[in-house]
């Protein structure tokens, strides 16, 4: 499939169109080609696209500073950690931060039930 194919095929995506302003697909094909021959670009949209690209992770890892943890579980557990992040089809770190999210929007009552359930002192 060469560039020219895109054209007939693209479209645009969700995240980049609700924060981004539109990027002309052709100008962007036709952009690649000329850089390809070695030839300066037509227009500034392939390097609108990655500053805009960049922009969008740097905010994304400042609203969502992610910091490594270690924590020492049992193979049961793992393997439910497992299980549940395929059926749902997220990486596992994401279902832990899922459930202690959901975990801190219970009431007290609610944890110590949680907490008798599993037999957590």
């Amino acid at each position: 499939m060469g560039l020219a194919d895109l054209k007939k095929r693209a479209t645009p995506s969700e995240a980049l169109a609700a924060t981004a302003p539109s990027v002309n697909v052709d100008d962007f094909i036709n952009d690649a080609l000329h850089y390809a021959m070695g030839q300066p670009p037509q227009h500034d949209n392939i390097v609108n696209f990655h500053r805009l690209e960049q922009r969008l992770a740097e905010r994304n890892a400042t609203l969502h500073p992610l910091k490594r943890g270690t924590f020492t579980l049992g193979d049961d557990t793992i393997d439910k950690l497992r299980q549940l992040a395929q059926e749902s089809d997220i990486s596992r770190s994401r279902m832990v931060r899922f459930l202690v999210n959901y975990f801190e929007q219970l009431n007290p009552q609610q944890r110590k039930l949680l907490y008798r359930q599993f037999m957590i002192d």
